[in-house]
């Protein structure tokens, strides 16, 4: 998966009466992107030099589905099916999907450590193992096919993304500090919005079952949810274009963590029914 945090940005330009070399490529740079660019934004692949002390300063305008891999280090059919399935996915859909693996208790995220929600969260959709779901579900064998063809047709559903979601995060003493911006790119009708933030972690090694390798590296692995609540808490019930919303909380950090330098947070804006079950994903986005 595309780790660069490369993402469709709001940006804003101020005329200014020099004229450097500086202002004379970016106006030769304009003339080649598209009108539709420039009113949605241009692509960056620079992270923002204030994030790491926690200030949003761009809030995504591409959407990008959601992908749940529930799966276990001692689990056979994990290794041969889903971690071949939804590795490749992630590596051809690069940057249009965040994904989260929910871990059920083995050597990555022990039982003593898995986090509060996350068995609501596999629940759900009757999680088997190995098992897959991209946003509101249904749950699927992993099979790479079938999560190309769920992720595309979210993404053909989502062409011109309803909201945004801006997120920084620091890593602190009492653990990890999140800040989320959410602006609604349109009017979105009345109903129940919530915000989740998950937190994951890259670059862990651990031996797989029905893999040969003695170690494979694990990204995207759940560690922690923010409040405990596997599909967030209400951010709002309706919202016109251009509204912002925002929201932060600090999510702690438990013993599954090996390497806080890994540690990376995943943010979705969930759509949810009378009884709080999700119905749709409005948009994602991972830091």
């Amino acid at each position: 998966m595309n780790k660069s945090g490369c993402q469709m940005s709001l940006f804003i330009f101020k005329k200014d009466s020099t004229t450097s070399n500086k202002q004379k490529i970016m106006k030769k740079s304009l003339l080649l992107v598209p009108a539709f660019a420039l009113a949605f934004g241009l692509n960056s692949c620079k992270k923002d030099d204030t994030a790491e002390s926690g200030e949003i300063t761009s809030v995504s305008t591409k959407y990008k589905a959601f992908v749940m891999k529930h799966s276990a280090t001692w689990c056979g059919p994990c290794g041969t099916y889903a971690y071949p399935a939804v590795h490749d996915l992630l590596e051809q859909q690069g940057d249009n999907v965040t994904c989260i693996y929910i871990q059920d208790g083995d050597d990555l995220v022990s039982t003593a450590n898995i986090p509060a929600g996350q068995s609501v969260l596999a629940d759900h959709w009757g999680f088997g193992l190995p098992g897959s779901a991209v946003n509101a579900g249904p749950e699927t064998y992993p099979s790479l096919s079938a999560l190309n063809t769920q992720v595309n047709t979210a993404l053909n559903a989502n062409r011109s993304a309803k909201a945004g979601i801006g997120i920084s995060h620091v890593v602190e003493a009492a653990g990890v500090k999140v800040t989320a911006k959410v602006v609604a790119f349109s009017d979105l009708p009345s109903g129940t919005y919530s915000l989740a933030l998950y937190l994951t972690e890259d670059n862990m090694m651990e031996h797989q079952n029905g893999l040969t390798a003695t170690e494979v590296e694990f990204d995207h692995v759940l560690v922690g949810i923010a409040d405990g609540k596997a599909f967030g808490t209400t951010l709002f019930s309706t919202a016109t274009k251009g509204q912002k919303f925002d929201k932060e909380v600090t999510i702690p950090i438990s013993g599954a963590v090996r390497n806080r330098a890994n540690l990376r947070v995943v943010a979705v804006l969930w759509k949810l029914d009378a009884n709080g079950e999700p119905v749709d994903v409005i948009n994602s986005n991972v830091y």
